[in-house]
């Protein structure tokens, strides 16, 4: 059970890094070019950092935000059930 929930944890912290990528991609392509949104990729990581917290402000999107920093919440809250599980288990 420990090993499986593991997994959905991995799987959830990899789905929020994902779609918070494309979203912030997204949003930098949207307001400044595609170029700008390659180039931030290599130049400014800072940038993607900013990037939910100004979708928030300009445009009251929250999506971006919860997605990006809320989304390893729940992901670490299943790691921590499974660490739970492995214990009982020894």
């Amino acid at each position: 059970m420990g090993t499986a929930l593991k997994f959905l944890a991995f799987l959830m912290f990899l789905f929020a890094g994902i779609y918070g990528f494309i979203l912030c991609f997204g949003i930098i392509a949207q307001n400044f070019g595609t170029f700008w949104a390659v180039a931030s990729i290599f130049i400014g990581p800072l940038a993607w950092a900013i990037v939910p917290w100004y979708a928030l402000i300009s445009d009251g999107n929250y999506i971006p935000l919860l997605v990006t920093y809320g989304g390893g919440i729940p992901a670490y809250v299943v790691f921590m059930m499974s660490m739970a599980f492995e214990k009982k288990v020894d």
